[in-house]
């Protein structure tokens, strides 16, 4: 996957708030690191973390 198709999907899914379609950017194993103290591994912690994004309202995500 190119950058600009992730991109696509990412913003795809932050602005639809969709924790299955973020998890589906990643391999089974994949990371995300929010902050240098926290890492989620795996679909599972990914979809759990992406729940927060729930609570936005609002969601534009632009990028260059």
């Amino acid at each position: 996957m190119d950058i600009e198709h992730f991109m696509s999907a990412y913003k795809a899914a932050w602005e639809a708030r969709d924790e299955r379609a973020f998890a589906a950017l990643f391999t089974a194993d994949g990371e995300y690191q929010n902050t240098p103290f926290a890492v989620q591994r795996g679909h599972a912690q990914l979809a759990e973390y992406w729940q927060r994004v729930k609570l936005q309202d609002d969601i534009h995500l632009s990028y260059e």
